[in-house]
């Protein structure tokens, strides 16, 4: 099997947490370390993807974007940014009101090379996976696609 002949669905992994987006930061930060995965999918009860949230995106909440994009960080103390005020209010915020809305998705039947030209044009490390019928099937990391590329490599 080539490269191009390999399917996402072949590589799909369905450890990611999922739940509706009523759950709090805290309470996803907490399945994201027990599920080994920085991002968590928010789900219908049609399973159908409304949202998406990664560890980025919490981060965003609590250290301001200009600190993120300064390179000269040595002189500043990230410490005057951070309260434990401000900390408790992003860990106390819904799932619903910090997610992602517009989610790019990858077909199961997709080829893997989509994926990869997705994952590194975007710098994407998790790409959510939906059957024809929209419904979500399970994710697709980064990691993995680098395992499978190295597997094909070695394979020759």
């Amino acid at each position: 099997m080539g490269i191009i002949d390999l399917k996402v669905k072949n590589i799909i992994e369905n450890n990611a947490p999922s739940g509706n987006g009523e759950e709090t930061v805290y309470e996803v930060l907490k399945l994201m370390i027990k599920n080994k995965k920085s991002c968590f999918i928010v789900l219908s009860d049609k399973n159908r993807i409304e949202g998406f949230l990664t560890l980025y995106d919490i981060l965003d909440k609590i250290i301001p974007y200009f600190i993120k994009i300064d390179n000269l960080l040595n002189f500043i103390s990230t410490n005057t940014f951070l309260s434990k005020e401000k900390i408790q209010k992003v860990s106390s915020l819904k799932v619903k009101e910090i997610m992602t809305k517009k989610v790019y998705c990858l077909n199961e039947e997709d080829d893997i090379v989509k994926a990869i030209v997705l994952m590194y044009v975007k710098n994407f490390d998790y790409i959510p996976v939906i059957d024809k019928n929209n419904n979500y099937q399970g994710l697709i990391t980064k990691s993995k696609v680098e395992k499978t590329l190295i597997e094909l490599i070695q394979s020759f």
